[in-house]
Order: C-alpha cells, then sequence, then structure tokens
C-alpha cells in the first residue's frame, strides 16, 4: 500500500492490517445494505502492461477481447490454464497508453509471474504498479451524484469509464449503482474527504463492505484457495461480458468453446445466504443433505447485515433446489438465489 494513502486513511480513523483496511465494519455494512459507501480497495492491486504489443500479447492470453477495451469503456475478463480453468479474474482498464489489469493482491504475483513466462520476444513490460494508485469503491443511491459532483460526469452503462477531477470512475454490475475509482495518492485524500463530508456523505468502509456489494452484484472473483477450480462460464463470465466466442485463441479455449457450443455446462454460480455467524473461506465445498460427495464450491462470503452469511457459490444445476449444507452433509443450512441477471442469456 501506498506510504502516504496508509497515514491517510489511518488519520481519518481506519485500522490497518497489512494490506486490509477497516473502519466501523458495522456502520459500512449498513451502509452497503442501503445507504452509500465509500471502501478502501487496498486489498486489491494493478499490473500495469505496457509496450506496441501490449493489447496483442494480452488478446492472445485472455478469455474476452482486449480490443474492445478503450479509455472509456473497461472490462471483466480472466487468465486460465490450457484446460479451461481460471487462474485470475481480473477488470481491465484503460490508462494513456497502459492497459491495466485490476485483480485481488492475493492472486497477482502468480498472475504477474505466470503472464512473464509467455513475454518472450513480444515488445511488451509488465509491472507491479499496485503502490502508485489509490483504489477506492464508492456505491449506493446517493454514488452517482457524488461522483458527477467531483469528476463532472458519470459512467452511463456498465463498463464504461469516465475520467474528471484527478480520477478514472467505471461503473460496475450491480442492482445498487457501484463505482471502481482509481486516482493518484495525491488527489485520492480530497475525493475521499469531499465524498464523507457533510450529512448526505459516504460512509467509510474496507474490503469486507465492498465484497457484500460484489456478492449481492453477482461478480465472481477468484482466490487461491480456487484457482484453477472452474471454467469461465461456471462464475457466469460470458453473461458479464468476461468471454469471447469469436475471438482467436488464448489457453483454454477449446474447452471453453467446447462447453458453449455443445451445452455441456453442469455448474453455474448462485447468491446464497447461511444463518451461521462463521467466516466461510473460500472453496469450502457444499453439499446435499445428508449425502457424501460435494456437488459446489464456495466463491466468497461476506457477514449480513442482518446476521449470517451472505456468498456466492458455484453449484451443480441438478442440486439447485435441493437442502444445501456447508462443509458437510451436516453443516449450516444453504439458501439459494438467482444472481441479479439472466442465466439463460449465453444459451
Amino acid at each position: 500500500m501506498n506510504a502516504d494513502w496508509q497515514d491517510f486513511l489511518r488519520a481519518a480513523g481506519a485500522t490497518i492490517d497489512d494490506d486490509t483496511v477497516s473502519f466501523d465494519e458495522t456502520a459500512a455494512l449498513n451502509a452497503a445494505d442501503g445507504g452509500t459507501l465509500l471502501a478502501d480497495l487496498s486489498s486489491l492491486g494493478i499490473i500495469r502492461v505496457t509496450g506496441e504489443e501490449a493489447r496483442d500479447f494480452l488478446q492472445n492470453q485472455f478469455s474476452s477481447d482486449v480490443r474492445e477495451v478503450n479509455d472509456s469503456r473497461s472490462q471483466i475478463s480472466s487468465y486460465c490454464t490450457a484446460k479451461g480453468r481460471i487462474l485470475a479474474i481480473f477488470r481491465i482498464v484503460q490508462q494513456d497508453d497502459a492497459l491495466l489489469l485490476i485483480l485481488p493482491r492475493a492472486t497477482l504475483d502468480n498472475t504477474l509471474k505466470r503472464l512473464r513466462m509467455f513475454v518472450l520476444r513480444s515488445k511488451v513490460e509488465l509491472t507491479d504498479a499496485s503502490d502508485e494508485q489509490v483504489l477506492l469503491g464508492l456505491a449506493g443511491t446517493a454514488a452517482p451524484d457524488l461522483v458527477r459532483a467531483t469528476c463532472g460526469a458519470v459512467p452511463a452503462g456498465v463498463d464504461d469509464v469516465i475520467h474528471g477531477g484527478g480520477a478514472r470512475v467505471v461503473r460496475l454490475h450491480g442492482e445498487t449503482p457501484r463505482f471502481l475509482v482509481l486516482a493518484g495518492p495525491d488527489t485520492a485524500p480530497d475525493l475521499w474527504q469531499s465524498w464523507v463530508a457533510g450529512d448526505g456523505g459516504a460512509t467509510p468502509g474496507g474490503e469486507t463492505a465492498w465484497r457484500l456489494l460484489t456478492i449481492r452484484a453477482g461478480e465472481p472473483a477468484i482466490a487461491p484457495e480456487t484457482m484453477e477450480s472452474f471454467v469461465p462460464q461456471m462464475m457466469n463470465l460470458e453473461i458479464l461480458g468476461g468471454v469471447s466466442f469469436r475471438k482467436g485463441c488464448y489457453p483454454g479455449q477449446e474447452i471453453v468453446a467446447r462447453t458453449h457450443y455443445l451445452g455441456k455446462l453442469k455448474r453455474r454460480m448462485f447468491l446464497t445466504h447461511s444463518e451461521t455467524p462463521d467466516a466461510i473461506a473460500p472453496g469450502t465445498e457444499v453439499y446435499v443433505a445428508g449425502g457424501n460427495q460435494a456437488i459446489g464450491e464456495v466463491v466468497q462470503a461476506a457477514p449480513a447485515p442482518t446476521g449470517g452469511q451472505e456468498l456466492t457459490a458455484v453449484l451443480r444445476l441438478d442440486n439447485r433446489d435441493d437442502a444445501l449444507r456447508l462443509g458437510g452433509p451436516d453443516g449450516p443450512a444453504l439458501v439459494v438465489n438467482d444472481p441479479p441477471y439472466d442465466l439463460t442469456l449465453s444459451e
């Protein structure tokens, strides 16, 4: 984390443990549940990709059509193994002549190392730029007005990007207006202070409250525990614009295309809820009550403001309506709901 930004957050009342920032998490979760949340996202990192062949290089590595990314358009994407299993999910944002990959710091080093293996003689440079910029999340009913007041405009649609007021602002998926904000360490404090000021200001929070909104938006994520567990369609990525079936080859493309055209998808990511008060780790297995074989896996989880945990989980479609349990056939019950988008759009 940038040292100046870290000092600012501490002065603003944050508690910082490594790159995990927290404020009053109860207040932050309540803001995520119906107010306006301003979250520090220092748990995310940035890989900067530059060079005259940068776009072609990424086009040959990722599941999305990177050619569609421009100064006003971002994109969710994934990086897969040759067997089509996801190693990382990230958002691609163009900044001047660079393409930025925004992803959890927990998966950044592995992703960067693997990408560098394939650069060979390509005119491409990949660097860890995580501490060069500040990443913020702004969400809630007042969020569009706050962005407009500071930046002069609001991204109109999902994946759209505007820049103004010293920041780049990306509109994200979700029924609640959500924005990813990129700013320099010199301008981020002013943005933060302007957005939390006054009676209509946002409530400060950290990654936990933001994760709750990401879950509710049905947006997937990969943690170290779930690397190589899923193909893109299991995580609904083709519905969210993270897979192109018209582009050329990339690692895993044959598996991803076969799954799409032959209709062999047996698992999807759903929103779920459990009344357990205990934290739930990514990769926790899901069972049918009384069964002896896992039929799904937790993607990520966050505390629910009203109690229990909200989760995304990849589940077998055949078991979607069964009585499900977390961690074992006798574990806490799991209630399943559809994500806030149409799962049939890719059919």
